[in-house]
């Protein structure tokens, strides 16, 4: 017996150039989740260059003729465990004019992350993954 995998080559086209609509932010594609990264120093920087590449990523969309489901993208801000959390009315991304969500965790890859970088939410997952697994162990 023989696998095949078949993936539509215009998607794979797609997905070779999104990397190529930005040279500032770092790209992490697995499936079809898209991951953008940026870091920064200072916090006003780090807004207004988000800002301005999710307008270059929505022009690239349009380019394209594809959509961006901005209901399904979100955002967190990472920072020092020492550091203070950023305000949510003092920061803020928009595609086009629409609003992008921010969240405190998200899973990435399989694992919690969280803006504290402390990982909680990861182990609590991962031991309640834990107990799930051994319960018929009893």
């Amino acid at each position: 017996m023989h696998n095949i995998i078949q993936s539509n080559p215009i998607r794979l086209i797609y997905i070779n150039d999104i990397c190529c609509s930005s040279s500032v932010l770092k790209f992490i594609l697995f499936a079809d989740d898209t991951n953008l990264f940026y870091s920064s120093e200072c916090i006003n920087d780090l807004q207004h260059v988000l800002n301005h590449e999710m307008a270059a990523f929505a022009e690239w969309f349009k380019a394209n003729k594809l959509s961006l489901n901005v209901d399904k993208t979100l955002y967190i801000l990472f920072c020092e465990s020492n550091a203070r959390r950023v305000s949510q009315p003092s920061f803020g991304l928009f595609i086009d004019s629409f609003k992008v969500k921010r969240v405190e965790s998200c899973k990435f890859l399989g694992v919690y992350l969280d803006e504290k970088n402390d990982m909680e939410d990861s182990y609590r997952a991962n031991n309640i993954q834990h107990i799930k697994n051994n319960w018929y162990n009893f």
